[in-house]
């Protein structure tokens, strides 16, 4: 179909929206500490703050581990793939959705019987684990693990580069 009379309007109006984005996204680099920040007050439904970790090793060991804090719950995901033993998940797995656990009960951001607390700006943090995990048998194990996570790439702000 042809496009209807407003089109060249719309199009300048999208174009310059765009730009103006663009130029401000380059404006609004956050720092690492600001980027680190825990959102104090989920304001709406639809608020989230995120966080995602993973890591391997050479002999095929891996971790994938996330936490995405809601208003009345938070989303887990723990998948921890240990060489002769397979991949081990939460029991809940594969629902992913845990009780909030109440804002500022300890440092960092945890559900579940997991915890990530930042120990450098977008650098370091301590991630740990007690608790129950399935095996692929379906028997339930006890484990506890902590470990050092350190990044390899600079930090991506998703508000700024997103836009540019």
């Amino acid at each position: 179909t042809a496009p209807g009379c407003c089109f060249p309007l719309k199009k300048i109006f999208m174009r310059r929206l765009v730009e103006g984005r663009r130029r401000g996204a380059s404006k609004r680099r956050s720092s690492a500490r600001v980027l680190e920040t825990l959102v104090d007050e989920l304001k709406t439904e639809a608020s989230i703050d995120s966080f995602y970790f993973n890591g391997f090793d050479s002999q095929g060991n891996a971790a994938i581990l996330r936490l995405c804090r809601r208003r009345k719950l938070t989303e887990v995901w723990l998948v921890l793939r240990l060489e002769g033993v397979g991949a081990l998940s939460l029991p809940i797995h594969p629902c992913t959705a845990a009780p909030a656990p109440p804002h500022g009960a300890a440092a960092g951001v945890g559900a579940a019987g997991l915890r990530f607390e930042m120990l450098e700006p977008c650098r370091r943090w301590r991630v740990s684990f007690a608790g129950a995990l399935r095996k692929p048998s379906g028997e339930l194990v006890h484990c506890a693990f902590e470990f050092f996570w350190a990044a390899a790439t600079d930090a991506f702000d998703s508000d700024a580069s997103a836009h540019s």
